[in-house]
Parts: structure tokens; C-alpha cells; sequence
């Protein structure tokens, strides 16, 4: 009886614990921002698209430090957000003898509401539910993992522990 008890909590420990190995692990998720983006079509002198082009961009505060590197996509257009005002460098190379360089000066500007004097109103910000089901759901793991805990416990307690007096032999 004991060693199939014993079977049956070492099995029931395996099937508990294999999905909490995920809980170590993080994931990854995105968030809607409404901050300003600025676009830029790169092409060839005939209008055609640089398709898939390297486009590194380089910040305001150091020309040799690289900000951010990516590729035009299928239309020959690269979009970035800055991080701050200043004058933004953006090449494009398609490594065939090809590269664009563009000056981008960013400031920004804040715009008065119509009407003038109030500033406009900020609109709700998007929610993201499968990181907000994400975030709710952490509890309910560590919830689960510190009742299979206590289950042992309480398993080993009442089937391993000592013998009470009635399990003593009489002197």
C-alpha cells in the first residue's frame, strides 16, 4: 500500500509540475504608441523601389553611434520613431553599389487646439488584452504552485509521517 502510495504522489508531482515549467519562462507582447513615426521611401533614379534595402539610422546626439537598423520593405519605404529632437541621419544601402543618405531634422511642435488656448483632449489609450489576460493570470499560477506545495505537505503528513501511539507496540 505504502509504495503505490508512493507511486501515485511521485506520479501526480510529474503531471503537477510539468506545465508550471512554463512559469519561469517570460513571453513577449506589444503595445499600441501614438507617438509621432516618420516615414521615408527610398528609390532608384527611375522611380523603382530599393526593395529590402539595409537603412541604418543614426540619433542627433552622436553621427557615429548607430540608433537603429532595419530594411526598406517590398515598396522601398522605412518608418522609425525618434526618441528625441534633433538632426536624425538615415541611410539606405542595397549592397550592390546603391546608398541614399537623408537628413531628417525632427522637432517637435505642440499644436493648440482648435479654437486655440486649451490643449486638445488625449484620447483613451488602447488596451491590450493578451497582456492584460497575461499580467491577471500570474497570480493563478503562483496560486497553483503553492497549493501543490501545501497538498504535499499535507500528503506526507498524514501518510509518511510518525507512528502515533497507536501505532507503537506495547511494553
Amino acid at each position: 500500500m505504502k509504495r503505490f502510495f508512493c507511486g501515485m504522489v511521485a506520479a501526480m508531482i510529474l503531471i503537477i509540475l510539468a506545465p508550471v515549467a512554463s512559469l519561469y519562462a517570460h513571453g513577449v507582447t506589444w503595445d499600441y504608441s501614438d507617438k509621432k513615426s516618420y516615414g521615408l521611401r527610398f528609390t532608384y533614379d527611375d522611380d523603382t523601389a530599393m526593395k529590402f534595402s539595409e537603412v541604418k539610422v543614426y540619433g542627433p546626439n552622436d553621427k557615429a553611434k548607430l540608433s537603429q537598423v532595419g530594411r526598406t520593405n517590398e515598396t522601398g519605404y522605412f518608418a522609425f520613431v525618434p526618441g528625441e529632437d534633433g538632426e536624425w541621419t538615415i541611410t539606405s544601402d542595397d549592397n550592390n553599389g546603391h546608398l541614399a543618405t537623408a537628413d531628417l531634422t525632427i522637432k517637435t511642435e505642440e499644436t493648440p487646439a482648435a479654437g486655440g488656448g486649451e490643449p486638445a483632449a488625449e484620447a483613451a489609450p488602447m488596451v491590450n488584452m493578451e497582456k492584460a489576460l497575461g499580467q491577471a493570470t500570474k497570480p493563478l499560477k503562483i496560486g497553483l504552485v503553492v497549493s501543490v506545495f501545501l497538498n504535499l505537505a499535507l500528503a506526507f503528513k498524514a501518510f509518511g509521517g510518525k507512528k502515533g501511539a497507536a501505532g507503537q507496540a506495547k511494553t
